[in-house]
């Protein structure tokens, strides 16, 4: 029998968005869910909406001197985190008057997806 043809609801935003996991880590993942008191689709949908706002692509470099990260492009690899940025002057939150010092954020990375050459999960 032909599977009934899914429509969208007139005027919906959303989108079906699939993957396959091991059946033990969906069941780690639904337990976290179950923790926190909310639904698996709820956990997901924030973690996409996280990982969309953090993902660079390429691999995070880092400078020892200066402990600042930067990205250096590199098919089939992302990191997560911030890269580092110079703030020459910050405005005052009252007066959006500019203020100094000037600040420099070094940037920082959450984790590594590397499947360039070694397939890898990693911090650095």
């Amino acid at each position: 029998m032909k599977k009934k043809a899914r429509t969208k609801a007139a005027g919906s935003t959303k989108t079906r968005l699939e993957a396959r996991v091991d059946e033990e880590l969906a069941s780690r993942f639904r337990s976290i869910a179950e923790t926190a008191g909310i639904s698996v689709n709820q956990l997901l949908q924030g973690l996409i909406v996280w990982a969309t706002d953090n993902a660079i692509q390429g691999s995070p470099t880092y400078s020892n001197e200066t402990r600042e990260v930067g990205a250096e492009p590199r098919q089939g690899c992302v990191f997560f985190g911030k890269e580092a940025a110079f703030f020459d002057e910050e405005e005052h939150p009252e007066t959006g008057e500019p203020m100094e010092p000037a600040k420099m954020y070094p940037g920082h990375v959450h984790f590594v997806l590397d499947f360039s050459y070694q397939n890898a999960l990693r911090d650095k």
